[in-house]
C-alpha cells in the first residue's frame, strides 16, 4: 500500500491555515497563559520559578519562543501552533507505521484536525501541545521500533505535563508482553520507560537551579514532586467549567476561554470536541473486543478516565486531550474496516461541525453576545452567562460578591493549596481600578508565596512581607494585597510552621475575610 506521507503533510497545512486566523486576539492572556506567561517571563529573565505545580520544560521552551518572537501574542501563541501541528503530523505517521493501513492514517489525521479540542489548544500558550508533540514523537519513534528513542520522548512529554505518566506503565507491560515476551521481557521496558523518561524529566528542572529568587535545592528535588502533586490534587473546588469523570467522554464539557467583546465585537473562544469524533470514539469501544489493534490502544484510552473516575480532583476538556486523540485513533481504525461510505460520510459530518465552530474557536467578530447562545446545542454546554460576561459598570457590591463567590470555593485545609484569583477579566467586566483581597493565616510567623504574578504584583507581595503581618483577633495574623486591574494573581498561604520541619508537616490554610472593590470612575 502506498505511502500517505504526502497527504498527510496536506493535512497537516490545512490544520495549521485553519488555526491562523485571528491568533493574536486576543492581546491579553487567554486561559492558563495566565498561569504560564508570566512563568516562562519570570524564566527568561532569570528571576524565579513562577507556576510549580507543573513540570518546567514546557515553560522554558515558551521563554525561547518569546525571547525571539517578542512578549506578544505570537511570541506567547507560535509554541503550541507549531507543537500541536508537529503532533498532528506525527500521530498520522505513528499510525502509518504501526497498521500500515493508509486509510486509518489519514481518518485519524482528519479527525484530529477537526476536533475544536485540538485546533483550540493549538492557539494557546499553554503546556498541552508540546506534551502532545513529544508523546506522538514516542509513538511514532515507538511504531519504527526505536524504543530508546521513543523513551526519551516520552520523558520530553513527560517534563512538559504529567498527563503522560499514567500511560507509561500500561506501555512498559504491552511491549514487554509482545510476542513470547516473559517476565523478564517486561521489567525490561518497565525499566527502559520508567528510567529514561524519568531521567530526561529531571534534566528538564536544570533552569530552576539558577534562577535569583528562590532556586531549586538538590536536596529538595523529591520533596518538589510530592508538593506538586499535593498542588494539582487540592484542585477540587466545584464550578461551572469542572467535569464529571463520565462527562469527558461524552464530550459534555466545554470550556468557553473568551465570551466577551473584544476589540468593538463579541468575540468567543471554546475549547470543544468535535461531537462527530466523540460519537465514532463510543461507536468503536465495542469493536475492541473483536479487532487486536483497537484492543492494543483501549487501555491508554480507559486508563485516564479510570483514574479521573476514582480522584476527587475536578477535571477539565483540556485535560482529556491526550486519550481523546487515542480514541480518534480506535475510530480511525474502525472506519477504516467498514465501507467507504461510512469513513466519508464521517469525515464530512466532522468537517461540517467544524466549519460551523471554527468562528467561535477562533475569535471571529459577532455583532452581539447572543450569537454565543447559537453555538449551545446542548444545556449542558451553557456554562457561560453571557449576560455577566458584559463588560458593564455593576454596583459596587455586586463585584464584591461575585469576586468572594469565586475566592470562597476555598478554605482549603490540604498539605499544599494555592487561593487562585483571576481578578483581572472581573476588574475589567465590573470597572473597577483596584481591589483589597485579605487574608486570614494560621498564626507568627506566617509566609505568603506568589506562585503567579507579574513582576509588579511580586514586588508588593515582597513590600508586604517586609512591612510585616498587622496583627488580628484570636492571635491570627492577617494580609492584605492591593489588586490592580491586570493583575493576575495565584497565591498559597503557608501555616507558620518552621522550614526546617518535614515538608507534610507545613499545613496551609487560606481563608478570605474581607474584600473590598473600588468602582473605575
Amino acid at each position: 500500500m502506498r505511502d500517505p506521507q504526502p497527504l498527510s503533510l496536506a493535512i497537516a497545512g490545512l490544520f495549521l491555515l485553519l488555526c491562523l486566523p485571528r491568533i493574536a486576539v486576543p492581546g491579553s492572556y487567554l486561559f492558563d497563559e495566565g498561569y504560564y506567561i508570566p512563568a516562562a517571563l519570570s524564566l527568561l529573565q532569570g528571576e524565579a520559578v513562577l507556576n510549580r505545580e507543573h513540570p518546567m520544560l514546557a515553560k522554558e521552551l515558551l521563554a525561547v519562543s518569546i525571547a525571539v518572537l517578542g512578549d506578544n501574542p505570537l511570541g506567547w501563541r507560535a509554541l503550541s501552533l507549531v507543537s500541536m501541528t508537529g503532533a498532528l503530523f506525527l500521530a498520522m505517521r505513528a499510525m502509518w507505521h504501526f497498521t500500515r493501513d493508509r486509510t486509518a492514517s489519514l481518518m485519524f489525521g482528519f479527525l484530529l484536525a477537526t476536533s475544536g479540542l485540538t485546533l483550540g489548544l493549538a492557539r494557546l500558550g499553554t503546556l498541552d501541545a508540546p506534551m502532545l508533540l513529544f508523546a506522538a514523537a514516542g509513538a511514532h519513534a515507538l511504531a519504527k521500533d526505536r524504543r530508546w528513542v521513543a523513551a526519551v520522548f516520552f520523558g520530553l512529554s513527560l517534563a512538559c505535563k504529567w498527563t503522560v505518566a499514567p500511560l507509561l506503565p500500561v506501555l512498559a507491560l504491552l511491549v514487554g508482553m509482545r510476542g513470547a515476551g516473559g517476565p523478564r521481557a517486561v521489567g525490561i521496558e518497565l525499566l527502559r520507560f520508567g528510567i529514561v523518561p524519568l531521567a530526561v524529566y529531571a534534566v528538564s528542572f536544570l533552569p530552576g537551579f539558577f534562577v535569583r529568587e528562590n532556586p531549586f535545592v538538590p536536596a529538595e528535588f523529591l520533596t518538589l514532586q510530592s508538593v506538586m502533586k499535593d498542588a494539582l490534587l487540592s484542585y477540587n473546588a466545584p464550578n461551572p467549567y469542572a467535569a464529571r469523570w463520565w462527562e469527558l467522554p461524552l464530550g459534555l464539557a466545554p470550556y468557553w476561554a473568551l465570551a466577551q467583546a473584544v476589540d468593538g465585537a463579541w468575540r468567543f473562544i471554546v475549547l470543544i470536541q468535535n461531537p462527530v469524533g466523540t460519537l465514532a470514539t463510543l461507536v468503536a469501544l465495542p469493536f475492541a473486543w473483536r479487532d487486536r489493534r483497537l484492543r492494543l490502544l483501549l487501555p491508554f484510552y480507559l486508563t485516564p478516565i479510570v483514574l479521573a473516575a476514582g480522584s476527587d480532583r475536578v477535571a477539565y476538556v483540556h485535560q482529556f486531550a491526550l486519550p481523546m486523540a487515542v480514541g480518534l485513533a480506535m475510530a480511525a481504525l474502525m472506519l477504516a474496516r467498514m465501507p467507504r461510505y461510512w469513513t466519508v460520510g464521517t469525515a464530512v459530518a466532522s468537517g461540517v461541525v467544524l466549519a460551523f465552530f471554527h468562528p467561535y474557536i477562533t475569535a471571529a467578530p459577532f455583532a452581539d453576545r447572543g450569537a454565543g447562545e447559537r453555538a449551545i446545542w446542548i444545556d449542558r454546554w451553557r456554562i457561560v452567562d453571557f449576560d455577566t460576561w458584559a463588560p458593564v459598570h455593576r454596583p459596587h457590591f455586586d463585584a464584591r460578591e461575585k469576586l468572594q463567590a469565586i475566592c470562597l470555593q476555598r478554605p482549603v485545609d490540604c498539605d499544599i493549596a494555592m487561593l487562585e484569583s483571576p481578578l483581572a477579566d472581573l476588574m475589567a467586566e465590573h470597572g473597577l481600578t483596584r481591589a483589597a483581597v485579605a487574608f486570614r493565616t494560621g498564626g507568627a510567623g506566617s509566609r505568603v508565596l506568589a506562585l503567579n504574578a507579574t513582576p509588579a504584583m511580586r514586588e508588593r507581595v515582597r513590600e508586604s512581607l517586609r512591612s510585616g503581618f498587622p496583627p488580628s483577633a484570636g492571635g491570627r495574623e492577617e494580609w492584605t494585597l492591593s489588586v490592580r486591574r491586570g493583575d493576575f494573581v495565584a497565591v498559597g498561604l503557608f501555616e507558620g510552621i518552621p522550614r526546617d520541619r518535614p515538608a507534610a508537616e507545613r499545613r496551609v490554610r487560606s481563608y478570605l475575610v474581607s474584600l473590598e472593590a473600588t468602582p473605575g470612575s
